[in-house]
């Protein structure tokens, strides 16, 4: 009976850790499909066809950071970076709902070429988190270099977001 107890005890003690473990998982997964589909954005506007030619004559693509991922920017003159669908940050995770999602892009980021020596329209920042976690994930894209960095974001859950508090994370 007392090792019944025990075990019980032990138990109780290992589960809620067992569950943040589990949801911190899921969230950086959320978080690496956000910065993978940044930068397919970023190299599919370099792509070419199979004779040669750019696949984007304008040097340039368009998408936007919605509530469920990136998606094909509505409005935009550009063709869009993206397939319908592609930039999903709950594609194949399993999440059982999507995370917060706080962020600082603008309404249409526009991704140029390599040729350009802008490779986004503008920086911006994302922050991830879920309800049954105190852990944040960041994104930022840096517009001149082209370059995504995810980090762990130090400031609150609710505000406006400080790019200083996305810190490096060597978990990521």
């Amino acid at each position: 009976m007392v090792t019944i107890t025990l075990v019980g005890v032990m138990a109780a003690l290992a589960l809620p850790r067992v569950f943040q473990t589990y949801s911190a998982g899921k969230l950086n997964a959320a978080t690496d499909r956000l910065r993978a589909g940044l930068e397919e954005a970023l190299s599919v506007v370099d792509a070419k066809t199979a004779n040669g030619t750019p696949r984007f004559p304008s040097g340039r693509c368009s998408l936007r950071l919605g509530p469920e991922g990136w998606e094909a920017a509505t409005g935009s003159a550009d063709l869009p970076c993206l397939p319908e669908g592609k930039g999903s940050i709950n594609d194949g995770i399993g999440l059982a709902s999507t995370p917060t999602l706080r962020q600082t892009f603008p309404s249409e980021l526009t991704i140029n070429s390599r040729d350009n020596s802008v490779r986004a329209s503008s920086d911006g920042m994302a922050v991830l988190s879920a309800s049954d976690s105190s852990l944040q994930r960041c994104l930022v894209l840096d517009p001149v270099l082209g370059t995504v960095r995810l980090g762990k974001y130090e400031g609150g859950q609710t505000g406006a977001l400080n790019l200083n508090d996305c810190v490096a994370d060597a978990s990521l």
